[in-house]
């Protein structure tokens, strides 16, 4: 295998190294060998109006090994590009390119995921959720409960992200409601952040509740459920500070 060092050299230094050891091995072997070429060939047919077969049989052989030693370069550069190709086929494997047939790219994921590309979980699932988007389905949600329980039972998440991924897009509950948010010391301080988070797993929710799932009363519940939340949040801290 050719290192990417060696694939670096420009392929006019490489052929004339190539052809210069090439002809000197040639030369090498005809000074050997001439003596007893011309003993064996008869003065009356010789090649050359001097009468130097030798000469001869070194350009024949000249030409030859050209031929030999661009059949090797052509070899070393196709190495080279092996060599330099095979990140980008790498990237390009593991590209989660699926069609539009959700089954069939459910499939194709796993294979994929399976096959070293579990790096890539984040963006099959989100390819997986974009052609969701153009079948809407109530079935969906077991759709992506599958995938994510075989993606945790695979070891390719954690059953953790899994369960916090369908909760995220598939369920009325909010994970970013997660606490004691009675606490007058915990909640005040972080009421907008916690409002903030839930408004942006809502939008998530409408993606995967209503354009996915096809399930506005539950995307409703989750909307309606935030709107309630904001106001028990202000609430309690209201009650916390007039109770200073």
């Amino acid at each position: 295998m050719l290192s990417r060092t060696q694939c670096r050299i420009p392929l006019k230094a490489l052929l004339m190294t190539t052809l210069s050891k090439t002809v000197q091995g040639l030369v090498s072997g005809s000074r050997h060998g001439v003596g007893e070429t011309r003993r064996r060939v008869n003065p009356n047919n010789t090649c050359n109006s001097d009468g130097n077969n030798g000469a001869g049989l070194t350009l024949w052989n000249r030409t030859s090994l050209t031929a030999v030693a661009l059949l090797i370069v052509s070899t070393q550069l196709a190495g080279c590009n092996t060599v330099s190709s095979r990140p980008e086929d790498t990237m390009h494997s593991c590209a989660p390119m699926l069609g539009h047939d959700l089954d069939k790219s459910f499939a194709m994921a796993r294979q994929a995921l399976s096959n070293g590309c579990a790096h890539n979980f984040d963006d099959y699932f989100d390819r997986l959720l974009t052609i969701a988007e153009g079948d809407p389905d109530k079935q969906n949600k077991r759709r992506f409960s599958e995938f994510l329980v075989w993606s945790a039972d695979e070891g390719i998440v954690s059953k953790r992200q899994a369960t916090n991924l369908y909760n995220r897009y598939f369920n009325v509950k909010f994970i970013a409601l997660m606490g004691d948010y009675n606490n007058c010391s915990h909640t005040c301080p972080n009421r907008h952040t916690v409002i903030a988070n839930m408004e942006r797993e809502l939008a998530d929710k409408e993606r995967g509740l209503l354009k996915i799932s096809a399930d506005s009363a539950a995307y409703y519940q989750a909307d309606h459920l935030l709107k309630e939340t904001e106001l028990v949040l202000e609430a309690t801290c209201t009650a916390c500070v007039a109770s200073r």
